[in-house]
């Protein structure tokens, strides 16, 4: 292979090499960690959907439960319907689907932007940044289908920006499907971006009036048509709108008071560097002044700055949000960053030559952590841990030196060490930690006692966390119930956090592990 000089080109073989990693890198052990309580409340909803075959009103353990609109769960449903299995696999499986589609769409849009090949490494920034490659990826969580709806809004409005009628209505439009995902964060972006963009296009492209109507008529008419159809199976409507509500507000300084605020505030960018790495290193492109200018005047990259500023101020404000909350603006400052490193290499700065030789302590780094892993006490319980981490470390050094030598582009190289580190990942550090992991021993619990008491209850109004509800209704298969009443001879499960110092503990026969506030609940039976 010639010496490549441009740090965007891709070998020829590259493209195949990207699409074959895909499987091994986000689909290997994917079903093996048990859930995580956020997973296992869409897991629960979707299957007692299935179990009931009432897909409007989301229930766990039967009770009614407000937290989010029914959307997820129905592609949940819909895939445990077709496989005939509920579990962490399929219950992961769509994530995997979704992430495919976001990061072609990322290509799609930023190929016209960047070039294909920039576009093409773009998308797999997205994929290899540490928040997807190690967390997000592997979880069956709303947030990357939840992000994919809400990216495509945001860059929407301005690549259809002259077809007012098809931007607007394919911008409400996605509001309402992001809306029936997680509530009212999708109108909080539709009303943002759509702000920004016509306050800072003001002079160029007048509000079309009909199209906007047209489509807050189709928003309108589709939630409240949904919950008219609730309504009339529940009278709990004002109860679901609540719950939503405080979904939104409670991780904001409402909920957290003005010091932790101010302390977010400061914090919250380099916290956000941390998550995404590698690739929010590259940042550090923006400060050079001709290329701080020229993404000034450019208007598709200026818009695109407003657009990721004026929704992060959001989450940038409110202490209590989680990385992914901000998937769908990821993407969006990956493409401003690769913009800036194809402006380095058009200007010929001496940035640039920088690049490979911080590519090239990434990767050393890389191969220190992979060998001084085998030493971690919790690594023990993997027999092939040092085989497996010396392959790994083998393969990031032949990418090194092959780097070295001029004959791999230094940011393909990059993302094909990550994705060797996201498979060493997947066969040594998660069975590891399912080894330690609580989860593993909630499940465990939970299908045990499911097996050895079929017909056992919850007690009254036992809290039960998520994961060991999911756990027992599929080893059961059938929907947790409930009773107030204990009868002789029946099995119960008493759970302790509602009564704590119930004088019911005296006819505790067994227990079980809880993963919610890692406490127990008691297996009660009066003889």
């Amino acid at each position: 292979m010639k010496n490549k000089a441009n740090i965007f080109d891709i070998p020829s073989w590259g493209i195949a090499v990207l699409f074959g990693l895909f499987i091994p890198v986000f689909v290997i052990h994917l079903g093996r960690l048990a859930f995580i309580e956020d997973e296992a409340i869409r897991a629960m909803v979707a299957y007692e959907m299935l179990q009931t075959s009432n897909y409007l009103i989301p229930t766990i353990n039967g009770d009614l439960y407000y937290a989010k609109p029914p959307l997820y769960n129905w592609i949940i449903a819909g895939v445990y319907h077709l496989t005939g299995v509920a579990n962490e696999w399929t219950t992961r499986l769509p994530n995997i689907g979704f992430l495919a589609l976001f990061a072609f769409l990322i290509y799609q849009f930023s190929k016209d932007l960047l070039g294909k090949n920039a576009a093409i490494l773009n998308a797999a920034a997205f994929l290899t940044c540490g928040r997807i490659l190690f967390w997000d990826s592997s979880l069956g969580l709303i947030d990357i289908s939840y992000s994919l709806i809400t990216y495509i809004v945001l860059i929407g409005i301005w690549r259809w920006r002259y077809s007012p009628w098809k931007k607007n209505m394919l911008a409400y439009g996605l509001s309402t499907v992001g809306y029936l995902m997680k509530g009212f964060p999708s109108p909080v972006f539709l009303g943002i971006s759509l702000l920004v963009f016509h306050v800072w296009k003001r002079k160029e492209i007048k509000p079309h009036i009909p199209s906007h109507l047209a489509g807050l008529f189709l928003f309108i008419i589709v939630i409240t048509s949904y919950y008219w159809i609730y309504s009339s199976q529940t009278q709990a409507v004002e109860s679901a709108l609540s719950s939503l509500l405080d979904q939104s507000t409670r991780r904001t300084v409402l909920d957290h008071g003005i010091l932790h605020t101010i302390q977010h505030v400061f914090s919250y960018p380099f916290e956000n560097v941390y998550h995404f790495l590698p690739w929010s290193l590259f940042s550090v492109f923006f400060f050079h002044k001709e290329v701080f200018q020229k993404l000034l005047t450019n208007k598709a990259w200026s818009y695109l700055a407003l657009i990721f500023l004026a929704n992060i101020s959001v989450y940038w404000i409110s202490p209590g949000v989680y990385p992914r909350y901000i998937l769908m603006l990821v993407p969006i400052y990956f493409t401003c960053v690769f913009y800036a490193l194809t402006l380095h290499v058009t200007l010929k700065t001496t940035w640039v030559g920088k690049i490979k030789f911080g590519v090239s302590v990434l990767l050393l780094l890389c191969i220190s952590m992979l060998l001084l892993s085998n030493w971690h006490p919790e690594m023990k319980v993997i027999s092939s841990r040092f085989e497996i981490s010396i392959a790994a470390a083998l393969l990031i050094s032949f990418l090194l030196y092959f780097l070295q030598k001029g004959s791999l582009p230094t940011l393909f190289g990059l993302v094909l060490a990550l994705c060797v580190i996201r498979i060493w990942f997947n066969l040594s550090v998660i069975p590891s930690r399912t080894s330690h992991d609580l989860g593993t021993q909630v499940r465990d619990d939970a299908k045990r006692i499911a097996l050895k008491y079929p017909d056992i209850k919850l007690y009254g109004k036992a809290r039960m966390d998520r994961t060991s509800s999911f756990y027992l209704a599929t080893a059961r298969a059938s929907i947790n119930e409930r009773s107030t009443n204990i009868e002789s001879g029946e099995v119960y499960i008493l759970d302790t956090f509602i009564y704590p110092h119930s004088k019911l503990l005296a006819l505790s026969v067994d227990s079980m592990k809880i993963r919610e506030y890692k406490r127990m609940a008691y297996i009660i039976q009066k003889k």
